[in-house]
């Protein structure tokens, strides 16, 4: 921490986790809130960092850039597809592992997509993941 100086925040988002079926959750822009919305507007809480901002700057603050002009795009049609499981014959020489290994730890250069998991029961018939499901 620097005296003086605002403390850096590493993740500004929108809000609080939603559960399903419970109302939605919103608080006040001074707890929780983006600074920007989805489409790119400035929001309340733009205002509230630019003020905390300023407080912490010997020069005055750069003008906000201009806001980007809505488009509106024609639909898109999908002429071809491929299933997800269709597109597992072209996967790569599949990662066997003694138990479940998240995609970040699985070594094989994926960054991005889907990870399937699958396992093979060879008695008991029932396969039990003790409740440890996860995204």
């Amino acid at each position: 921490m620097q005296p003086q100086k605002p403390l850096l925040v590493m993740e500004y988002w929108f809000g609080w986790f939603d559960v399903w079926s419970e109302s939605h959750h919103v608080f006040p822009a001074e707890d929780h809130d983006a600074s920007l919305s989805e489409a790119g507007d400035y929001t309340t809480k733009y205002q509230l960092l630019r003020n905390v901002f300023s407080q912490f700057h010997c020069e005055k603050l750069p003008e906000a850039p201009s806001l980007q002009a809505r488009r509106v795009y024609e639909p898109v049609i999908i002429q071809k597809r491929l299933s997800l499981w269709e597109s597992l014959q072209f996967t790569d020489k599949p990662l066997k592992s003694e138990g479940p290994v998240n995609m970040e730890n699985s070594n094989n250069g994926q960054s991005y997509g889907y990870t399937q998991y699958e396992t093979t029961i060879s008695s008991g018939g029932l396969l039990n993941s003790k409740t440890n499901f996860r995204d």
